[in-house]
Order: C-alpha cells, then structure tokens, then sequence
C-alpha cells in the first residue's frame, strides 16, 4: 500500500510539494523568508534539492536528512565501507544491475523533487532571517545557534517523520502513516501555540477566506447554485 500510494506514485511528487509548500507558510514564524515571498531562496531550495550541493549539503551536514519521510518509510541498508569508497561511476553501475537499488532510487527522487524542497527553503530561509545567508556549513564543526535553529526549522516546519516514540514502527505497521498524521497535527499545534495571532491569520487568509469567496461564487447564480449542490458529498 505505501508503495502504491507514495513510494512509486509520480504523481504523488506534485500534490506534496504544493501541500509542503502551503503548511510551511502556516508553520513558519519566518514566513517571508522561507516562503516564495523571497524567490532568491525558494528557487535556490529547490534547485539545490535537485541538484545536491549548496543548501542540500549544508542541511544534511547539520542534521536535517533523518526527518524526511521516505527516509522513515523504508527499510535502511547497511551500507559497508566498500559502499562508501566507490566512486561515481561505480555507484551509478550497481543502481543499474542491482534490482534492489532501483526502488530506493526512485523513492529518493520523488522525495528530492516532493519534499526537500520545502525543508531547504525553511532551512534557507531562516539562516537568511537570522543574518548567515551564504554562510557555508562546516560539517566537521560544532554547529552554531544559527544552524541549529535552521536545521530545527527545515526538520519541524515540515513535519519531522523521524519523531515516532518506541512504538511508532510497530504501530505504523499496523495503522498506514498513522505517525505522518500524529506529527502533521503536532506540528500546526505547535505553530498555534507559539504564534497564535500571527498562525491564525495565515490560515484563515489562505484557507478560510479563499474557500469562502469560491462557495460565495459558486452559489452567486441559480445556476452556479444548482450545479454545486450537484457535486456528490465525496
């Protein structure tokens, strides 16, 4: 199921990254940073998350790879040190023969165009807000205040699969992405409890008010009226 629905579902790739792209803007303090407010980050977020590099690395550098859901989703090889010391054309090889890596290549890729996108222009946007745009992560150093805050912000905005408690796996075995909706919940919580009035007018100008307007179009006509009742409930 969580193949059909996610793992191998293309589609899947487009309605996530405009589903993360709309909750960041409600669960970011720093929307007009980390939102396409700021294009330069935005467009910089997602070409790097295709790409690797820039922001990708220095996210991943500070902590930020384990939240993603895919990661979470599946189970992890171990990875040996031979693994590591191939070089790239070695690597691209064994994807190609290997039947096993095919899966967890295609995973990465809907999770490199659907979901890092989003957490790098949150991690981007927030060392912008906080003064260290263009500031390089130095992966073999501590990491400053900065970067924890940004890495915080990448991993929470965008809702943090890696936080499931002891029993997450087992009871996600048994109840489908039950923890990606214990945490999505979690996580708008949290921005209403931190930011209430700044959270509750985000959601009610780009939630309510937009679905008001369109029902107030709809039913404005005797027309428009009786083709929306005709819509079935589901």
């Amino acid at each position: 199921a969580r193949l059909g629905f996610t793992g191998l579902n293309i589609p899947f790739i487009a309605t996530n990254f405009v589903r993360d792209q709309l909750f960041t803007i409600l669960t970011s303090p720093r929307s007009l940073k980390t939102s396409v407010a700021n294009p330069y980050n935005w467009v910089k977020g997602f070409y790097d998350s295709i790409k690797g590099g820039g922001l990708y690395d220095d996210f991943l550098a500070s902590g930020g790879g384990w939240s993603t859901f895919h990661q979470q989703g599946r189970n992890q090889g171990k990875l040996t040190l031979e693994d590591f010391s191939r070089g790239t054309g070695a690597k691209i090889t064994k994807k190609v023969v290997d039947p096993r890596e095919w899966l967890s290549t295609v995973e990465d890729l809907i999770s490199r165009v659907g979901e890092t996108p989003s957490r790098l222009q949150q991690f981007g946007g927030t060392m912008e807000a906080l003064g260290a745009k263009g500031q390089k992560v130095n992966p073999l150093a501590n990491p400053t205040r900065v970067q924890l805050e940004a890495v915080k912000a990448g991993r929470e905005h965008s809702t943090d699969f890696a936080k499931k408690g002891a029993y997450g796996d087992v009871l996600n075995s048994v109840f489908i992405y039950l923890n990606a909706g214990i945490q999505g919940a979690r996580t708008s919580l949290r921005a209403l409890k931190t930011n209430p009035v700044g959270t509750s007018v985000k959601i009610a100008t780009t939630l309510y008010t937009p679905v008001a307007l369109a029902t107030l179009w709809n039913t404005a006509t005797p027309e428009r009226r009786a083709a929306y009742m005709d819509i079935p409930e589901w």
